[in-house]
């Protein structure tokens, strides 16, 4: 297992046995404007060959979940203090924790 931390040092996310999973609260982690999660750029490009699956779990409720192909081929980047690749929430594969 692998864990991701940014460049404050803080935990973002780790990667196990091709899932990266990382934990999101929604009022704080979602880009309202773009309607979106993201991800650190060096993150993605460090584990770009070994991951197929992101797993997103927002607020402990739910879980979004996209390839690692959907995230580079219709990820976007922008640039909010460090390089982030962005995915549309209409992108991800959307289950409730609850089921």
């Amino acid at each position: 297992m692998k864990q991701y931390k940014n460049n404050k040092n803080q935990r973002i996310g780790q990667l196990h046995e091709g899932i990266f999973r990382k934990r999101v609260k929604k009022e704080v982690h979602f880009m309202k404007i773009l309607k979106s999660y993201g991800i650190e750029e060096t993150v993605i490009q460090d584990m770009k060959d070994k991951c197929k699956e992101i797993r997103i779990l927002e607020d402990g409720k739910t879980v979004y979940t996209c390839s690692m192909e959907t995230m580079l081929d219709k990820g976007f980047i922008r640039n909010f203090g460090t390089e982030q690749r962005f995915l549309v929430i209409k992108e991800f594969t959307t289950y409730d924790t609850k089921r």
